[in-house]
């Protein structure tokens, strides 16, 4: 794991801590947000001022359920958080097997901060569903995703717009090569039908209000822990 990712684990560590304030916490997170932006936009930089340098992005495939309960939902989680950070997603869909697989596209560290953020993320999230239906089970997942969306994305352009003028135009740069990855390693790939979370709308808007209330550290733990509680 690179060193940014390590920075950016210790910086929202903090906020996880007890005595830190809602204040404080927010700020920590905005902090660990601008890291992300402000190393995408520097290794950007990097990759296109010395080509023989450059990193590349690459793909790695994971297990993001271990069976098919609420797949809407977890896939609207999934979706959202990789689309904020700069990643493709591809579903490996239509498998008989009960593990679900995906594959995330990106730079590494991106790469990296998607998987624990989405792990982190699904088990908070997965704490208030006991007693649930499998329809307000998707709809929670899926409002709660709506509001990390929602959340990643104004930490995002709030980073974006502190940076140095061109940032937005230099990660549109990574977000191409990004994407010419998916083409030449997926091309026949097709878009996923737009998943339905609000089936229950008290179900879905609960998981916006405790979506509110996320902690977005993502990698603070142990990923392997967290997936042991999960089941996945």
């Amino acid at each position: 794991m690179s060193d940014i990712v390590d920075k950016v684990q210790k910086l929202l560590a903090k906020a996880d801590d007890p005595a830190c304030t809602e204040e404080e916490a927010k700020a920590f997170y905005a902090k660990a947000q601008q890291y992300m932006v402000e190393h995408a936009i520097t290794e950007q930089q990097i990759r296109m001022a010395r080509p023989g340098e450059r990193s590349t992005p690459e793909a790695r495939r994971f297990q993001y359920s271990n069976d098919w309960s609420f797949l809407p939902g977890k896939r609207m989680m999934l979706g959202a958080i990789s689309q904020l950070n700069g990643c493709k997603l591809i579903y490996h869909t239509g498998t008989k097997v009960k593990p679900q697989f995906a594959t995330v596209i990106g730079f590494a560290d991106d790469v990296n901060f998607v998987e624990m953020l989405y792990t982190s993320c699904l088990l908070q999230s997965s704490r208030h569903l006991r007693g649930m239906s499998g329809t307000q089970k998707t709809s929670f997942v899926g409002g709660f995703a709506v509001e990390v969306f929602t959340r990643l994305e104004e930490a995002k352009k709030m980073a974006t717009d502190e940076a140095a003028p061109g940032s937005a135009l230099v990660l549109a740069n990574r977000d191409a090569d990004v994407e010419e990855l998916q083409d030449d390693l997926f091309p026949t790939a097709k878009p996923m039908k737009k998943q339905q979370a609000a089936k229950d709308p008290a179900a879905y808007w609960s998981g916006r209000d405790a979506g509110k209330n996320a902690d977005l550290s993502g990698g603070r733990n142990d990923i392997g822990s967290k997936r042991e509680e999960l089941g996945a």
